[in-house]
């Protein structure tokens, strides 16, 4: 019966800490789907401007991150 209970309470501990991340783990896949469709999209246009466009998306993110970290 311990046993049971402390499985219990892992299986409660695992849901709980997926459905805290679970949502940020979304938003941010599909803010990276958006960024690599729109390089791409670029890149189809014309390639060197789909490099630029990624290095700046990438330029972004570091500042944006390294604002976070202060």
């Amino acid at each position: 019966m311990r046993l049971l209970r402390f499985a219990g309470r892992c299986v409660r501990f695992i849901f709980t800490f997926v459905a805290a991340v679970l949502p940020s783990l979304i938003r941010d896949s599909i803010g990276i789907a958006g960024a690599t469709l729109l390089v791409y999209g670029t890149w189809l246009i014309y390639r060197p401007a789909g490099i630029i466009l990624a290095g700046l998306l990438l330029m972004l993110v570091a500042v944006v991150m390294a604002r976070r970290a202060e």
